[in-house]
């Protein structure tokens, strides 16, 4: 009887390590396959010309038209005068204008939601400007962007493809009519990102001639 009662006891125990594993097994390989799926989103050339269009030359007066390995606060200073700059000429944001002087004044909220969609950075400073254009700090949650009205010229963009490895998307453009001539008739950029929650965070730019 004793015997028989040993061998119940261990075969529950196995149907209770048995069942445990299965739904271990069931929970971990559900929460793989949501992560798999939901590993990266594919955008066509299209997304990517609107997403990357600050980083342009056409929108960013050739600011970016070189080797970035990894983005400093004055890179990101750069981005954000541009973002505004592009996003009051689109008639996006109301602004004031002074001697020919445009202004912004904008939060650090708002900055703080543009450089972690774009650079997928949380820490970063904000460079007071001493030029005719850049960010200046009101306060400690306020801060203005400032350009004169003048243009510029710059290459034109053509997105040339869109290649998906993993989480990691490489986009390039061919850049022509170079008027200054510094870097040759035709170049290429190229922008690498990495797909993180539901943003594309741009982490480097590769110049190049050809």
């Amino acid at each position: 009887m004793e015997k028989k009662n040993i061998i119940i006891v261990i075969l529950s125990i196995l149907v209770v390590g048995l069942s445990g594993y299965i739904v271990y097994d069931k929970i971990f390989s559900d929460n793989d396959n949501a992560e798999d799926n939901q590993l990266i989103k594919t955008e066509n050339a299209e997304f990517f010309d609107e997403y990357l269009k600050v980083f342009l030359p056409g929108k960013s007066a050739n600011n970016f038209k070189k080797t970035i390995e990894e983005f400093s606060d004055n890179d990101i200073n750069l981005y954000l005068l541009f973002y505004y700059i592009d996003l009051a000429n689109s008639g996006k944001i109301e602004t004031t204008q002074i001697d020919g002087v445009i202004s912004y004044i904008a939060n650090k909220e708002e900055f703080d939601e543009v450089v972690e969609k774009y650079f997928g950075i949380k820490e970063y400073n904000i460079i007071d400007s001493t030029g005719r254009d850049g960010i200046k700090k009101l306060d400690s949650l306020k801060y203005q962007v400032f350009w004169f009205a003048t243009g510029w010229m710059a290459l034109e963009a053509t997105n040339i493809g869109v290649k998906y490895d993993g989480n990691e998307v490489l986009v390039e453009y061919k850049l022509t009519n170079d008027t200054y001539g510094s870097y040759g008739e035709e170049s290429k950029i190229t922008f690498k990102l990495i797909y993180n929650d539901g943003n594309y965070n741009v982490k480097s730019i590769i110049y190049s001639e050809l």
